[in-house]
C-alpha cells in the first residue's frame, strides 16, 4: 500500500510543475482538475505497468493530448455554426 501512496504522491508532485505551465494547461479550472486526475491516473497506470522512468511524461502527455482535442472539439463547433 505504502508504494501505491508513494507512486500517486511522486507522479502528482512531478506532474504539478508540467501541469500548471500555461500552454499546458487547461484554461478553466475544471479542465484542470480533470486534466490533473487523467495525468496521475495515466502516470500511476504507465508506472505500474511499464515501470518506466518516464512514466511522469507520458502522463503528461496523455493529458496534453485531451486538452488538443477539447481545444479542436470547440474550435470545430464555433466555425461550423
Amino acid at each position: 500500500m505504502r508504494v501505491v501512496i508513494a507512486g500517486v504522491l511522486a507522479a502528482l508532485d512531478g506532474v504539478e510543475e508540467n501541469l500548471t505551465d500555461p500552454p499546458t494547461s487547461p484554461v478553466k479550472y475544471p479542465d484542470q482538475l480533470v486534466c490533473g486526475v487523467i495525468v496521475a491516473v495515466v502516470s500511476y497506470a504507465v508506472f505500474e505497468w511499464v515501470g518506466a522512468a518516464y512514466y511522469l511524461l507520458a502522463g503528461v502527455l496523455v493529458g496534453n493530448l485531451w486538452e488538443a482535442l477539447s481545444r479542436m472539439r470547440l474550435l470545430k463547433a464555433k466555425f461550423s455554426t
